[in-house]
């Protein structure tokens, strides 16, 4: 499909297991860099 094709050319052939295995380990890196920020701003 064109959305398929489009990931194709973003991530290269591998973006299924990209996507998939990272999403968790994006989401924890996402939290940890906002408390990092909330910590620096509130400080």
């Amino acid at each position: 499909d064109a959305q398929g094709e489009y990931l194709n050319k973003l991530y290269g052939k591998d973006w299924i297991l990209t996507q998939s295995k990272n999403e968790e380990e994006l989401g924890q890196k996402l939290i940890k860099l906002y408390q990092l920020i909330v910590r620096e701003f509130f400080r």
